[in-house]
Formats: structure tokens, sequence, C-alpha cells
């Protein structure tokens, strides 16, 4: 073999080498190391959804809602984009989320969202000499103020790609008297990826995984003369993490493939009844996470001429509410959150559909 051909093969074997142990990190090939939580995939980063602590999927859709509702697409716009500010850990991180939807057809919709999480100003403190007591007895152990000691930047950047499709029938009819129910059965599948570094400190992580959801929608108060249906039951199941995939971290010219994110897997009911007497829709719902041990998520959204949405909802450690308005192709969605760590956050977001 020519020493030119020898040369080409000895490179691509390299580089083969490269790529076969990143995918052995991510799909858990490699060695297990200290457990990975995957908070950053848990953090919810719909405003509209935050509003009813995603107990219902909210009455108008929006890109982000991908992230607890992977497999239900709710609203008539052929293309929408999102743009949210959502504080969180108290206030001490913020997201900042783009969010964008397309709809191919009827029964058809693609969603896209891009985040970046950053929290700055993480001082590292010298560690503390002597003991408790030996501080307390010589003021000259105690720690001092801190103006030079380094600091560091906390970067996390989150993208997903979610596609959801349709199936429409009818049920059959049970005898002569009884009437058509259309239903409908959603599924729907979410690749994300999240990428974290420390700026001021070599250190670098990233993970990929999988989301997937199966809906069932039945038009209960379905009327053959208008073709409308003013009362439906929707019930969904999701599954979030599916991949088991490791994260691949390296610290200096460390890497380490931590231990799997933990799958997690949730169900829920919604009632949702049109009101045309008042111009309004209202919805009721649940979700439970699946072996979680605690209290469903509870909400209620409400719509009045479709210009004017409100919402709340509660859960074992939180409490919500929020506010939607919307006008032509625009809509600013409002969010509180109360959580049992007695912290407040205040979360806005913009909507343009088209």
């Amino acid at each position: 073999m020519p020493k030119s051909q020898l040369k080409l093969s000895f490179s691509i074997l390299q580089f083969s080498k490269q790529v076969f142990l990143v995918f052995c990190a991510l799909v858990n090939c490699a060695i297990q190391a200290t457990e990975f939580s995957g908070e950053l995939y848990r953090i919810p980063l719909s405003v509209a959804s935050n509003g009813s602590v995603q107990s219902l999927p909210p009455l108008r859709s929006g890109p982000s809602q991908l992230q607890s509702f992977p497999a239900i697409y709710e609203g008539d716009q052929r293309a929408s984009v999102e743009l949210s500010a959502i504080p969180i850990h108290g206030g001490l991180e913020k997201a900042y989320l783009l969010g964008l939807g397309f709809s191919i057809d009827s029964s058809h919709y693609v969603r896209a969202i891009t985040t970046m999480q950053r929290a700055d100003g993480i001082i590292i403190r010298p560690s503390l000499e002597g003991t408790m007591e030996q501080r307390l007895n010589q003021p000259e152990l105690r720690p001092g103020d801190c103006n030079d000691c380094n600091s560091l930047s906390d970067a996390a950047y989150f993208a997903a790609l979610n596609y959801v499709g349709n199936y429409r029938n009818i049920l059959p009819r049970t005898g002569i008297e009884s009437r058509p129910i259309p239903f409908e059965v959603s599924g729907g599948i979410t690749l994300k990826y999240f990428l974290e570094e420390l700026e001021g400190m070599d250190y670098f992580a990233q993970n990929f995984n999988a989301d997937a959801g199966i809906a069932i929608r039945l038009f209960w108060g379905f009327n053959p003369t208008s073709r409308q249906s003013d009362r439906d039951i929707l019930m969904h199941v999701n599954g979030f993490e599916l991949l088991q995939s490791t994260q691949l971290s390296r610290l200096g010219d460390e890497t380490l493939a931590e231990e799997a994110i933990a799958s997690r897997f949730t169900y829920g009911l919604s009632w949702i009844e049109y009101l045309p007497k008042l111009k309004s829709r209202i919805g009721l719902g649940l979700q439970q996470e699946l072996n979680s041990g605690s209290w469903p998520n509870m909400g209620i959204e409400w719509w009045l001429l479709e210009r004017l949405g409100m919402r709340m909802g509660a859960s074992s450690n939180r409490f919500a509410a929020g506010t939607s308005l919307h006008y032509r192709f625009v809509t600013l969605d409002y969010a509180i959150q109360y959580n049992s760590l007695a912290s407040t956050l205040y979360q806005l977001s913009l909507q343009m559909g088209f």
C-alpha cells in the first residue's frame, strides 16, 4: 500500500475511534460515574404552561409547550415565533427562549426551541481554616471579604426539535339512535440536546436525549349539524428522557461519562367546555407523574372572546397563576409562580402567529 494511502487510512481510523468514543458515552457504553440528575431537562420553559403548573395543555398553543406535552398542538397558526424571559432558581439565573412552530398541513406540525440559561458571579471561596470552635475563638481564622476571589459564569444551552402527527376518525355507532363521536389520536417525538460550560474553569458537559407522547381527544359534544363540538375530553401519556443516555463531561484533560438520566412518565386528563352564550371556553386538567408519590398537578384555564385568557394551578410544592392577551397575530403570556422555597418568579413571553 502506498505511504499516502496508509497515512489516510490511519487518519480515518483515528477519527472513527473518536466518533465511536463520543457515541458510546452518549448511549451508555462508557464506564458509569457519579449521578447526573438532568435538571436542565426538567426546568419548565413554557410561560403559558407554567401559569397552570403544567396541569393541562394550554388552550392556545406555542412552540415551548413541546417540553411538557410532546404530542399535543393547539391552535390554528400556520407558523409561530415565541420569545421568553424566564427567571429560575429564585431569580439567581435566567433562561432566554426562542421558539419556532410550523404547520406542514392540518395533521402534521413541527416545533423547535432553543434556550440559553446563565448565572454570573459564582464566587470561588477558599477553604475555611480550623474547626468551627477555633473560628469562634480566633477571629483571624474567620472568612473575610472575598474581593480577590475568582468568579465563574455558568452558561447552559438547550435545543429541542419536535414532530407531531394527527389521525382523525369517527367512533362507530352503537345503535341507530346513537350519535357519531369524532376522535383524534396524536403522537409526538422530541429530540433534545444540552451543553453546559463553566467560564473561568475548564469544564464542559453535554447530553442528547428524547421524549415521546401520545394523546387521544374525544369530541364528545360534536353536533352533526354545525359540525362543531362544545365539549372535548383529552387524555395523554408522556415519556421523558427515554434514551437513558449518559452525560459526557470533561474537566481539564479528564473525560467522564456520568450515570444516565432517570426517565419520567406522566399521564393527564383534561375537560374542555365551550360556552357559546358567554363567548368563552374553559379547561380543567390533572396531570400526575408516575411513581412520584405526590399530589397531581391541578389547574384551570379560561378564555373570553379568544382575546383574554386566565389560568391558575397548584401542585404539591407550587402555586401559580397567569394571564394571556391575544390580538390578531400577537399573544402576550404572563405567569407568576410561588414555590416551596419561598421564592416568587415572574415570567413573560411574546408569541406571534401567522
